[in-house]
């Protein structure tokens, strides 16, 4: 039996580094490349110690520290915690509540730093990019929905994630646990759905990023930066004819009966109304014809 003082908390507290180990190294680029966190380390970090401060606190109701604590294993799970560290983790909090800990020669202080780092460090919540960025939101949601040649996938996942952080930033002035309770409960129902993407940062492409130019509207010292190369028309945006138009090219590219003009219009169309600036008297044009031969008319 070891006795623990109430200050061996504060390990719970510090600023989290991130977690060594292969899934966040970052591959040789052409650029100097950094991890870019969507929501801001420092949310991350409020909410941990948020959720430690409620499960020790004897004060809230039993019921509603079950459910906190549920929602956080969880989520730890999903950060890619590992199950053993996780099970250590929960007994270090029960014991903490008591003063004492009975785990024996287990090393708890590197299990509290693992599941520490990895809750703020977050595979998911990672994107590769240029280190040097005009663009950069500082404190703010690092916004990459509208990413060029972004895959649908991690949009949705992205689309959650703001709006945990909308969650995590009202927890900012208030102190009420459902803020980030929420948040949570948004990251680990769109994990769920996406499991795979819980494995590694999104990876750098060269494709999504503009370096900055001389003719751009702004500062002399911001060139040699470089910034999102946005798309500019979403599927959202579209008509349902060319919505339709878009899924049934789609469906037969799937089931591999298009031709090769057909899979060729398909690229074209997307680029035309997903990537470039949409040309509305070429999109109403598309969507009053409705059918295949609208197609010859993309350039």
């Amino acid at each position: 039996m070891v006795e623990i003082s109430v200050d061996r908390i504060k390990i719970l507290h510090g600023r989290p580094g991130k977690p060594s180990g292969n899934e966040y190294k970052k591959e040789s680029r052409p650029v100097f490349t950094a991890f870019h966190h969507l929501i801001p380390l420092h949310l991350f970090k409020r909410v941990y110690t948020g959720f430690i401060d409620y499960i020790l606190d004897d004060k809230n109701p039993r019921k509603q520290v079950e459910r906190v604590l549920q929602v956080f294993l969880l989520y730890l799970k999903n950060a890619n915690v590992s199950d053993h560290d996780i099970h250590i983790f929960e007994l270090c909090l029960n014991h903490f509540k008591t003063n004492m800990i009975l785990l024996g020669e287990v090393d708890y202080h590197r299990v509290l730093n693992v599941v520490k780092s990895k809750f703020c460090w977050p595979l998911f919540n990672l994107l590769e990019g240029p280190k040097r960025r005009s663009d950069d939101p500082l404190g703010g949601f690092d916004d990459f929905t509208s990413l060029y040649h972004l895959r649908l996938d991690y949009k949705f996942l992205f689309t959650r994630l703001k709006k945990a952080y909308d969650f995590f930033k009202q927890y900012e002035v208030s102190d009420d646990i459902e803020y980030p309770l929420k948040g949570m409960m948004e990251l680990n129902d769109a994990l769920s759905k996406r499991a795979y993407l819980t494995q590694a940062p999104v990876s750098y492409r060269e494709s999504q990023w503009e370096k900055v130019s001389g003719n751009k509207k702004v500062s002399e010292n911001k060139l040699g930066f470089y910034h999102r190369r946005k798309s500019t028309g979403s599927e959202s945006d579209l008509s349902p004819g060319q919505r339709k138009l878009l899924a049934k090219l789609r469906a037969m590219v799937a089931r591999d009966q298009a031709s090769r003009d057909q899979r060729k219009s398909l690229a074209c169309l997307e680029a035309k109304w997903l990537d470039a600036a949409p040309d509305h008297r070429f999109n109403k044009s598309m969507s009053s014809r409705g059918g295949l031969s609208a197609m010859c008319i993309v350039k």
